[in-house]
């Protein structure tokens, strides 16, 4: 019995550190992004931007041409491990747009040399769209809706909206680095947009650790059962 809680005990360790590298990032609407360590990138012209009750509001409606986004470089791992899964969430309302303009995406780690993977999604007024694969799923025009991607390979995704499962597909091959970047991406068209919050970041998949306790003590008891297990 003492040799099979001692393996126990080390299936156990062995476990833990595939579910302790969990980290997470918030940006919550109080700051300008770029006061929050995130990079501003825009053109010559920028949007219009204000802060009101939390919600960041970005106005490119004056030209076509403006682009005015946020992107967060990583000097850490990206991709969950074992047992994790990459979750990133916001909350966005999209006033007015010419097709689309505000989007959101993430890219991994790199899986070989220049070779890293990406989802990116586009908002029109009624339907959020894979900038990548070209494909929709509509929500109600006017109102805030919370959208949520998950993944735990950053290759396939499932995307939600306010809860609900509205899309699965596909990451696309990138050239890199690793980032996640949401706001005016677009260039050629215009809208004016309210973002509430973006978060993001690795996550422990629930069950994780029951799944390696479970199998520890699968393997105790077979080894007890055996003839002269001790």
């Amino acid at each position: 019995m003492r040799r099979s809680l001692l393996v126990l005990k080390l299936l156990l360790v062995a476990g833990v550190p595939a579910l302790a590298t969990p980290w997470w990032e918030a940006y919550e609407g109080d700051v300008f992004p770029e006061d929050q360590g995130w990079t501003r990138v825009h053109g010559s012209i920028p949007a219009q931007r204000w802060i009101d009750n939390g919600v960041l509001f970005i106005d490119s409606r004056a030209s076509p041409l403006i682009y005015d986004y946020y992107e967060m470089v990583f000097d850490h791992p990206v991709d969950p491990g074992l047992g994790e899964t990459f979750v990133m969430r916001w909350r966005l309302k999209v006033d007015a747009t010419t097709y689309y303009d505000q989007e959101i995406g993430v890219t991994s780690d790199a899986a070989g040399p220049d070779e890293f993977y990406s989802a990116a999604f586009g908002f029109r007024a009624d339907a959020i769209v894979s900038v990548f694969e070209h494909t929709s799923a509509p929500f109600a025009p006017g109102v805030f809706h919370d959208f949520e991607l998950r993944s735990s390979n950053m290759r396939t995704y499932e995307l939600y909206i306010d809860q609900t499962p509205a899309m699965d597909g596909l990451f696309t091959e990138v050239f890199g680095p690793p980032r996640v970047a949401w706001g005016d991406a677009g260039y050629g068209s215009s809208s004016l947009a309210e973002w509430d919050y973006v978060r993001f970041g690795v996550t422990p998949e629930p069950g994780a650790l029951l799944t390696v306790l479970a199998g520890g003590l699968l393997y105790a008891r077979r080894t007890r059962d055996r003839p002269g297990g001790r």
